[in-house]
C-alpha cells in the first residue's frame, strides 16, 4: 500500500493537527538532542524562523515571550506544510532532515585526510599573508584590514596590487578556502561556512557576534577548516579585533598542552607541525 492508500483518507483538519503538534515538537527535539549529541547549527531551520528569535535581543529581556514566539511559528510553520503537502507530508519531514544531514560539516578526520594534498598551497598562502601583515581577513569579495578599514575587489582605493590579488584569488580558489583570518595568535583558513542569512543578520542586534563561543543558544553559523600557529612571527601584527576568531586562539594557546580538544561547541586536533583542523560551532554573546 502507498502512500495514497496511508493517507488519502485523512482529511485537511487531521493533517494541520499532526503538522501542527510536530512544530511543537520540533525545538524540543532539538534542544533536547543538542544537550546530549552535536547537533549541527543547521538543525535550527527546522525551527526556522520562529529560531531567529533566539538569537535577538528579545531573548535577553523577555525570554518567555521568545520562547512563545519560538514554538507558535514552529506550530503555524508545519501546520501550514501539514495543509499544502497532505499526503506528501511525510515526504517534506523527511527532505526537511536530510537538509540538516547534509548540513553537518566535515569531520576533523576528514579534515585531517584532505590536508596534504593541500598543505603546499596553503603555506603559499600563508607566505602571502605573512607578507602583508597589514591585512587582517581576507575573503574573495572583500578584505579588512587590522586598522578596521575593510574593501571590495571594485573599491578604488583597494590597496592590494592587482597581480598579488589574482594570486590570492587563485590559491584560494585551488584550496576552497572561503576566509582567510588573523586571529591574534594563529591564521585560520576557513575551508566550508554557514552563515546566517545577511538580511537576517542585520536585524538581531548587537547582541549577535557570529564569531563568539560563548552565550546559550547555537547561532545558524559554523566554520570549518586549519588553522596555522606560528612560532614567531616573521613580522609583527596587530590582533584584529572586528571579525576576529576568539576561540581560535585556543589552539594556539594551549597547543603545548594538549593536542586535540573536543567539545559541543569547539574542536580541534593537530595534524602537523604547527597546523591544526579545526570545527567552531558559534553561539550569540551579550558582548
Amino acid at each position: 500500500m502507498g502512500l495514497s492508500g496511508c493517507f488519502g483518507s485523512v482529511s485537511l483538519r487531521r493533517w494541520v493537527f499532526v503538522g501542527t503538534i510536530i512544530g511543537l515538537l520540533s525545538p524540543f527535539a532539538v534542544i533536547f538532542l543538542r544537550s546530549h549529541f552535536y547537533v549541527p547549527p543547521a538543525a535550527w531551520f527546522a525551527c526556522f524562523p520562529g529560531s531567529l528569535f533566539s538569537l535577538s535581543r528579545l531573548m535577553q529581556s523577555h525570554p518567555v515571550l521568545c520562547l512563545v514566539l519560538i514554538f507558535t511559528s514552529s506550530a503555524i510553520l508545519y501546520g501550514t506544510i501539514a495543509a499544502v503537502c497532505r499526503r506528501y507530508f511525510p515526504l517534506a519531514i523527511v527532505a526537511i532532515l536530510m537538509i540538516v544531514a547534509l548540513s553537518i560539516p566535515p569531520s576533523l578526520k576528514s579534515l585531517t585526510a584532505g590536508f596534504p594534498a593541500q598543505q603546499d598551497a596553503m603555506e603559499r598562502m600563508l607566505q602571502l599573508l605573512g607578507d602583508d601583515p597589514w591585512l587582517a581577513d581576507v575573503t574573495a569579495n572583500r578584505i579588512f584590514l587590522v586598522d578596521g578599514r575593510s574593501f571590495a575587489p571594485t573599491d578604488s582605493g583597494f590597496p592590494v596590487p592587482s597581480v598579488r590579488w589574482q594570486r590570492y584569488l587563485s590559491l584560494m580558489k585551488q584550496t576552497e578556502i572561503k576566509e582567510a583570518v588573523w586571529s591574534g595568535e594563529g591564521y585560520f583558513l576557513i575551508t566550508s561556512r554557514m552563515d546566517i542569512p545577511r538580511r537576517f543578520d542585520r536585524r538581531l542586534g548587537p547582541h549577535t557576534n557570529r564569531y563568539a563561543t560563548y552565550g546559550g543558544v547555537d547561532a545558524f553559523a559554523t566554520y570549518v577548516g586549519y588553522v596555522y600557529c606560528p612560532a614567531e612571527l616573521t613580522q609583527p601584527r596587530e590582533a584584529f579585533t572586528i571579525t576576529n576568531l576568539p576561540s581560535g586562539d585556543i589552539v594556539c594557546l594551549e597547543r603545548k598542552r594538549r593536542e586535540t580538544l573536543i567539545r559541543d561547541d569547539y574542536q580541534f586536533q593537530k595534524i602537523t607541525g604547527a597546523w591544526y583542523a579545526f570545527r567552531l560551532m558559534t553561539k550569540y554573546t551579550s558582548d
